[in-house]
């Protein structure tokens, strides 16, 4: 099994920049709420077949629905953020930031779930945050405080990971993916009504790359 993880967190890191890249490119031209309800819709249409196809029962506890809401605003919120950060910092930089998520985790999971982690894991978790500390350093002198996004997006993300592997072991996961995306979709088409062009205000200096 930890062989598996290691090979599917392998998969995340390469294909989180491909996914990361496309958002840069459409965050130019899309509206940051359209892009995101996109992103959700598409998620449905694709899960929500494979759940059906699975079977079983469909009635969670509100503790699980409770736990998927707040997982879904830190989802939206995190990808939100991710969007912005990268229409004002390089692609490099920002993915660089944000792949202290994985040191994050460890770090919750100590703290949060009493996984045994080695005193050698933790000093590699310290001494990659002072790594993330000398990225952030000469984007923040251009760009601000526009530098520090991908650093809170990589903690939203730290507490949505820890989040789904608790709800993750008494419930299915295409389910749970796509009571994600049907939650998504809910919170995000009344936005879309109120805010019809979808956009937010940036301002700053864009940097190119």
């Amino acid at each position: 099994r930890t062989l598996f993880g290691i090979g599917f967190m392998l998969l995340f890191c390469t294909l989180a920049p491909l996914g990361d890249a496309l958002a840069k490119i459409l965050g130019q031209t899309v509206a940051l709420g359209p892009l995101i309800f996109i992103r959700f819709a598409i998620q449905v249409i694709i899960l929500a077949p494979m759940a059906l196809a699975i079977g079983g029962s469909w009635h969670f506890s509100g503790k699980f629905l409770t736990l998927s809401a707040i997982r879904t605003v830190l989802q939206i919120t995190g990808i939100a953020i991710m969007v912005v950060a990268l229409q004002y910092l390089p692609l490099a930089d920002a993915v660089a930031i944000v792949f202290i998520l994985p040191l994050l985790v460890i770090l919750l999971g100590w703290a949060v779930l009493k996984e045994d982690v080695s005193k050698e894991r933790l000093l590699a978790c310290v001494v990659g945050f002072v790594g993330t500390l000398m990225v952030i350093q000469p984007s923040f002198q251009e760009v601000g405080f526009y530098a520090v996004l991908p650093l809170l997006v990589a903690f939203i993300f730290a507490i949505f990971m820890l989040i789904t592997r608790f709800i993750t072991q008494e419930n299915d996961v295409i389910k749970v993916q796509t009571v994600n995306g049907v939650m998504a979709v809910v919170l995000i088409a009344p936005a879309l009504l109120i805010f019809k062009d979808g956009s937010v205000p940036l301002l700053g200096k864009k940097i190119e790359g």
